[in-house]
């Protein structure tokens, strides 16, 4: 079971159906561990993304993987910026909603242990990202 708390630094609160979706996928996960969600302004994405990625651009999502010291259990953090999750939702004709839930479940994802860097690795991550959320993540 994965316990998932989250945690606002921008107005846009984690909508409820999408809230749903990730408890439903949480019940599936292996061990007791938990998550933090924090949803960001675009600018502190940014700043993140550049101190700890080297990236210059907005991100939609990071993860970062629990320190060293945290309480047993915890796997990391994602960290969400609603703004830039907004325009990819718009771009891609998705809800705002459903993109939220897609881009929240490949940040846990990676703190699960997946990635995505090679074809390999992608499919293994896609495939686990089904079995542990099933069709909720693409509905």
């Amino acid at each position: 079971m994965l316990h998932i708390s989250v945690q606002r630094e921008v107005a846009t609160n984690m909508p409820i159906s999408v809230m749903r979706i990730l408890r439903a996928g949480a019940a599936k996960v292996r061990g007791k561990k938990s998550v933090s969600i924090v949803m960001v302004p675009a600018a502190k994405a940014k700043l993140l993304n550049r101190r700890y990625r080297g990236g210059e651009y907005f991100p939609d999502v990071l993860s970062f993987t629990a320190e060293k010291g945290e309480p047993e259990g915890y796997i990391g953090e994602v960290v969400v910026a609603p703004a830039i999750v907004r325009e990819y939702a718009r771009r891609s004709g998705n809800s705002f909603e459903k993109e939220l839930a897609i881009l929240t479940i490949h940040g846990i994802m990676h703190l699960l242990g997946h990635d995505h860097k090679s074809a390999t690795q992608r499919k293994k991550m896609l495939a686990a990202t089904a079995k542990v959320f099933g069709k909720l993540y693409t509905a």
